[in-house]
C-alpha cells in the first residue's frame, strides 16, 4: 500500500455512493492518507474547499465588473464630494491681500523717492505717491488670513 502514489489515492477519495461501516462515519483525514481501504475513503481533498473558494472569488469579480461596467466613467474620475467650500470667504482674503500688496508698493516707491533726488523721470513716481493716501504699514497684526 506504501507503493500507491498520491494522485492514486486522491483519485479514490469521495466517491459518492461508496458505502462506509458505521464505525468510521464521523472520521474525517485531511493531511493523512490512511493505509486501510475504508479508512482511506474517508480522506478529505483540499482541492474541494479550493474550488469552493476559487468559485466565490469569481463570482466577486465578475459582480465588481458588472458594478463598474455600469457606472459612468466621469463618476469615476471626479472626486465624489465637490470642493465647494475652496472659495468660501475668498473676496474677503483677497482684499487685505491687496490692501498689503498696495502699502508695500507704496512703501517702495516713497523709499525710492527719499534715496534719489528729485527727476524728470522720477514725476510719474512722485504723482502716484501723492494719488494715495498715507497708509500705516504697521497696522496689520489685527487683519489675519485665515
Amino acid at each position: 500500500m506504501a507503493d500507491l502514489e498520491e494522485s492514486e489515492v486522491v483519485g479514490e477519495i469521495n466517491h459518492p455512493g461508496i458505502e462506509l461501516d458505521a464505525d468510521f462515519k464521523g472520521i474525517v483525514f485531511r493531511n493523512y492518507i490512511p493505509r486501510d481501504e475504508n479508512l482511506r475513503k474517508l480522506c478529505k481533498s483540499s482541492l474541494e474547499d479550493y474550488s469552493a473558494i476559487e468559485n466565490t472569488i469569481d463570482q466577486q469579480i465578475d459582480q465588481t465588473i458588472l458594478n463598474y461596467q455600469s457606472e459612468d466613467i466621469l463618476s469615476l474620475v471626479r472626486p465624489r464630494r465637490q470642493n465647494w467650500d475652496l472659495k468660501r470667504e475668498l473676496n474677503r482674503k483677497r482684499q487685505v491681500l491687496s490692501s498689503r500688496t498696495d502699502a508695500a508698493i507704496l512703501r517702495l516707491l516713497r523709499e525710492r523717492r527719499d534715496e534719489e533726488p528729485l527727476q524728470v523721470n522720477n514725476i510719474e513716481n512722485q504723482t502716484l505717491i501723492h494719488q494715495f493716501p498715507d497708509i500705516d504699514t504697521d497696522d496689520s497684526e489685527d487683519m489675519d488670513i485665515e
